[in-house]
């Protein structure tokens, strides 16, 4: 009997690993403040890679500064914006530590779920969200480890050979795990 997706993820919580370190975060100036800047209620409005619209929080952060200004150009430049009219904008470090993370860079793991690095870094999730109306494959894998109680995936840039995310969960951090931004007095009060 061929096991779904599901319970591979579910299977793979065994798996799991811990993430500690510095990721980076791009935001708009409006948002550059204490209050919003750690908000993932954008990505539950609009959707995101890993998250149809109107479902659940993910907050996207990338591993390091360039694959942060990769994505956030891309993003730019896919929703036709002129990229220097979106400016100026805040780029942020954010302090992580979380326990329980599906590592989708892994090979081996990405084998055992039975998906492949060109569909996580290829599919058009906003095509599938908009057009098509119907959860992407990426989306599809986000809900389903959120459901299986991972607090983040770690996932290869769709931008960047090089670049990887950590898109966590907010909802779903255990008890001392963290995400907090470095430098944060150095930020304006809302």
């Amino acid at each position: 009997m061929r096991r779904s997706l599901a319970q591979k993820i579910q299977d793979a919580v065994t798996d799991a690993i811990p993430f500690a370190g510095i990721c980076f975060r791009n935001v708009s100036q409006q948002f550059a403040n204490r209050h919003d800047i750690l908000s993932a209620r954008g990505s539950a409005i609009a959707g995101g890679r890993f998250n149809f619209r109107g479902t659940f929080e993910v907050l996207y952060l990338s591993c390091d500064v360039h694959t942060c200004l990769e994505e956030t150009t891309k993003a730019f430049q896919r929703d036709g914006f002129d990229v220097a009219k979106t400016l100026p904008r805040t780029i942020i470090g954010v302090e992580v530590a979380v326990s329980r993370v599906l590592d989708l860079t892994d090979p081996t793991v990405r084998r055992r779920l039975g998906i492949t690095r060109a569909s996580l870094t290829g599919t058009d999730w906003l095509y599938d969200q908009e057009v098509l109306g119907r959860e992407a494959v990426t989306q599809e894998a986000g809900r389903l480890a959120r459901e299986a109680g991972f607090e983040a995936i770690l996932t290869p840039s769709a931008v960047s050979r090089i670049g990887r995310n950590l898109d966590v969960f907010p909802d779903r951090l255990l008890s001392g795990s963290l995400c907090w931004v470095v430098n944060a007095e150095r930020l304006v009060l809302p």
